[in-house]
Formats: structure tokens, sequence, C-alpha cells
């Protein structure tokens, strides 16, 4: 098995169906309000992809940041001012975050590893 790290355009990934998980929309929710606060993390936990990029790992991330992405400018805004943790912030970081954000909307990518190699019984196992 080969992996490779690259940042791909939400466009290019595609979602697994075969994917048993399934989330409530109260908890979908608050992954984006968590996501949104907390940009980082997505560089910590890649989604992961097979090599035409289907996901392995990381859909409902993926599904988060296409929600994010067809937010208009001021529902982003709007969306981190009433979130506790995004309140807590500094104004400094917070201005950083809405400024994150709104540069991302222009270019939607995501972190990703690139799992090649993988039988089919393996990415199974994987998701």
């Amino acid at each position: 098995m080969e992996t490779e790290k690259q940042n791909l355009r939400l466009t290019q990934i595609h979602i697994n169906e075969a994917n048993p998980r399934k989330i409530e929309p109260e908890r979908f929710d608050k992954l984006i309000g968590s996501v949104l606060v907390f940009s980082k993390m997505l560089e910590l936990r890649e989604v992961v992809v097979n090599e035409t990029h289907v996901i392995l790992g990381g859909n409902m991330r993926y599904r988060a940041l296409t929600a994010i992405s067809q937010m208009s400018d001021e529902e982003i805004t709007e969306r981190l001012q009433a979130l506790r943790g995004f309140q807590k912030k500094t104004e400094y970081e917070r201005q950083q975050i809405i400024d994150y954000w709104l540069k991302w909307k222009q270019d939607p990518t995501v972190a990703t590893t690139i799992a090649a190699g993988l039988t089919e019984d393996e990415q199974k196992e994987f998701i």
C-alpha cells in the first residue's frame, strides 16, 4: 500500500455510498459548527480516499465541508458568532477564523490521504 497526502478540491472527491455511518441532523449541525470553529482539525484528521478519490474515511467531515461551501459569507459569519467556542476566542482569533473560511470558499479544498493499492476487501475493512 502506498499513501500520499494531497489537498483536493471538494469537487474531486466522491461520497462513498457504501459507508454504513449515518448522522442525525442535530449531530451534523454540531459537526459543522465544530469544523467552522476548529478548522485546524482538518489538517490533523484528513479525509482518506482511494485512487479514484472515493472516500474511505471522513464522509461526515466531507459533507460538513460541502455544506459550508454552500453557505453565503453572511451565513458563515452569523453561524460562527452564535457558537460558544467562537465567542471564547479573542477578537483577533475570531477575525482569523472568519477570514480563513471566506478565503477557503473561493477554492474549497480538503486535506486528504490517498490510500493506493488497497484491495476491495481492505477498503471495505477500512470503511
